[in-house]
């Protein structure tokens, strides 16, 4: 059996197989570190903003709940 490739958009987080890879890939996902169960877990909007302000990413209050998680997944990115 193919092995998964983990994927992002916008704060969505999938796992598709190697023959639907750039299918994904042209709907504009983009692969990711693979996430674990506990990891996956859904933030709330405040969760998220709270992460933001801890790590100093300011925001706009009014942005959306996958405007944020975009925000915070491009922090994490950039930290690794």
């Amino acid at each position: 059996m193919d092995e998964l490739v983990p994927m992002t958009l916008d704060g969505e987080y999938i796992e598709v197989n190697q023959a639907a890879l750039q299918e994904h890939k042209n709907l504009g996902w983009r692969e990711c570190e693979k996430q674990e169960q506990e990891s996956n877990k859904r933030l709330s909007i405040a969760e998220i903003r709270d992460v933001l302000t801890e790590k100093g990413v300011s925001f706009d209050l009014s942005a959306k709940k996958t405007e944020l998680q975009s925000l915070l997944d491009q922090n994490n990115e950039a930290a690794e």
